[in-house]
């Protein structure tokens, strides 16, 4: 879906407003998965309500999924493309990617933006139900979360039309850093403290997934305006395998971290003598994770004025 947005908008800051707008529909419907069970627990009686849940949730994306289709088929345009096959073949485009820097830095940067938020999602029922004793409760901060990164899709696309994209792309880590630092500080039994901090921690979430992928657009604009060629799917299956790569090793590294530190989810319940091991987690990891996304993407080779030059360069040979 994101490679189709990059083919259908052409403009640098376009890009940023397709993007976003994909972004913002795919975390719509991941709120709306979520919801469907709570309002089914309110309308059906039954003693199984975990397989009840399941069974909705597997029914919602069943049944949007058909509509999707014909939204696709009836109301994107079509846009006429060549049926010559590509020049390169699948290896020869992969070297040359990797020995892009612009590609290099912007796959590696998603992938620590995927760790992040595998972390944030490995320990939030730790967090939030076993140190801050909010029993059944996280589930309601998650649904927080993904709600208030709409609304801070919203907001980092309008940055990212002021300002360079990279830029916006570090303030949204440095947010990430700022709140997972202060949530690591939050005391027991304060539900209203908790949403509002994982308010403030999901604003960039959404944002931090969707602008690399608009970046990704300028770097094919970029191989193509230099080349003549770019394999527009396959730059983005390498983006989405980093992401989702760093959301794997995400829920891995914070549980075996947990684990060596040891934390027993169990004994954690009666005693907080390890619980200082999850506050550590979930302050210092984000912000080791957006540390390393400062250092790809600050002084990122390819700019808005960078396009502009190769455009130049493009029209005059």
């Amino acid at each position: 879906l994101f490679s189709w947005g990059s083919e259908v908008a052409r403009d640098y800051h376009e890009r940023s407003v397709v993007m976003g707008a994909i972004q913002v529909a795919n975390l719509s419907g991941t709120v709306l998965v979520l919801i469907v069970p709570v309002v089914i627990e309110f309308l059906v009686d039954t003693e199984d309500i975990e397989l009840l849940r399941i069974r909705s949730m597997g029914a919602a994306i069943l049944s949007l999924l058909p509509l999707a289709l014909l939204m696709s088929w009836l109301f994107a345009p079509r846009k006429v493309v060549s049926a010559t096959p590509p020049t390169e073949s699948f290896w020869m485009a992969f070297k040359a990617a990797v020995a892009d820097p612009a590609f290099a830095r912007l796959i590696a940067a998603d992938l620590f933006v995927g760790l992040n938020i595998g972390i944030q999602s490995a320990i939030i029922v730790f967090f939030a139900e076993i140190v801050l004793a909010l029993e059944g409760r996280a589930a309601l901060i998650q649904l927080v979360t993904l709600l208030s990164s709409i609304l801070g899709v919203a907001l980092f696309t309008q940055l990212a039309r002021r300002y360079e994209k990279h830029v916006t792309m570090c303030l949204a880590m440095g947010w990430v850093a700022i709140s997972g630092l202060l949530a690591s500080q939050l005391t027991p039994h304060s539900l209203l403290l908790a949403l509002a901090a994982y308010a403030a921690m999901g604003l960039p979430f959404g944002a931090a997934q969707m602008l690399p992928r608009a970046i990704m657009s300028d770097v094919l604009e970029a191989v193509r305006l230099r080349s003549g060629d770019a394999q527009t799917a396959l730059f983005f299956s390498f983006l989405s395998t980093t992401f989702k790569l760093g959301m794997g090793l995400g829920v891995g590294v914070s549980y075996w971290i947990a684990h060596l530190a040891g934390f027993d989810p169990v004994v954690a319940r009666v005693e907080d003598s390890a619980h200082w091991v999850i506050r550590a987690m979930v302050g210092l990891l984000p912000l080791t994770a957006a540390g390393l996304v400062l250092l790809l993407m600050w002084r990122y080779p390819l700019n808005r004025a960078r396009l502009e030059r190769l455009r130049i360069g493009a029209t005059q040979t």
